[in-house]
Formats: structure tokens, C-alpha cells, sequence
């Protein structure tokens, strides 16, 4: 949104999709009541940019909505190096590019971690990034926190605090 992009919000609950519309997402889909590869083609047909936090056996269907000349960016902790082999032929051929951003290697670099809290601080004093915060725990309850994501009834951040 801070660079006018038009956003397809897709989540897997009805309650999360009026929240990504009170948000400014243009398009909010439910993939609890609807393909979410069919929602996105039929909304906007195809798109120039994926950032996926899910990986696993979606990676090609989503890789299917990427318009030529495209960027995937799939955060997570590994899980996409396995689920899925990716042709490099064909995004080569459609000029597509894949970036993976492994935030275990991130986590473990403490020289980029600190370049990239730079730039996120920098963002956050500007209003740039807002974050949103669903609850704060504190670590002496660290296992409800992480209870409370996987269960997928977060909606924002789930923050750890003393």
C-alpha cells in the first residue's frame, strides 16, 4: 500500500477477510469459501509480486497467478526447500524470479539482521510500517502465544513480552 499496489489479501477465515477490508485490502479473499487461485484470477487475472509465508504444496498453484516478469518472495524457515522443486527454465522464460527469505539464516546473521532492524525501525518512525498487534504474551506464557497461531486465530502479531 505505501507504494500504491493494489492488494489481493487472501486468508482462510471469513471474520480475517472483513479485517484485511477495514485494512485498505482491495480484495480481500476467503479460500475458506472459495479457491483461492480461482478468486485471484477471476479478481485481478494475474499478479507482479507474491509474498507467501505458507510454502508447501500451494507454491505452484501460486506460482500459476504470476504475470510474466514476476517476483515470488516466500518467507519462512525452510519449509518451501522441500515441498515443492522449482522449474528454473520456465521463470527464466518468463522472466520470473523466486526469492526465498529463510528467517532462520536471517536469525543466525547477526550483521544482516542488524541492517534489516535498521531499515524496519526507520520504517516504524516514518508510520510507513504499522504493525499490527493481536496480543502480547508474556514469555513465561510463550506456548499460549504460539498456541494462539497455529490455531490461526491471531490476526496481526503475537508479541512476547517480559
Amino acid at each position: 500500500l505505501h507504494h500504491g499496489c493494489t492488494v489481493v489479501g487472501v486468508t482462510g477465515r471469513a471474520e480475517k477477510a472483513a479485517t484485511l477490508a477495514r485494512w485498505g485490502v482491495a480484495h480481500p479473499v476467503n479460500s475458506g469459501e472459495r479457491d483461492f487461485a480461482d478468486a485471484v484470477r477471476s479478481t485481478v487475472g494475474q499478479v507482479d509480486v507474491v509474498v507467501d509465508t505458507l510454502a508447501g504444496a500451494e507454491i505452484p498453484r501460486t506460482l500459476s497467478l504470476l504475470a510474466d516478469g514476476g517476483r515470488f518472495i516466500e518467507i519462512g524457515v525452510g519449509d518451501a526447500i522441500g515441498a515443492v522443486s522449482l522449474d528454473p527454465k520456465a521463470l527464466f522464460l518468463r522472466g520470473q524470479a523466486f526469492f526465498g527469505v529463510n528467517l532462520g539464516a536471517l536469525m543466525a546473521n547477526e550483521n544482516r539482521l542488524d541492517r534489516l532492524l535498521d531499515r524496519v525501525t526507520h520504517y516504524l518512525a516514518k508510520g510507513i510500517l504499522r504493525p499490527v498487534i493481536d496480543r502480547t504474551v508474556p514469555f513465561t506464557a510463550a506456548q499460549e502465544g504460539h498456541d494462539r497461531l497455529r490455531s490461526r486465530a491471531s490476526i496481526g502479531k503475537v508479541v512476547l513480552v517480559k
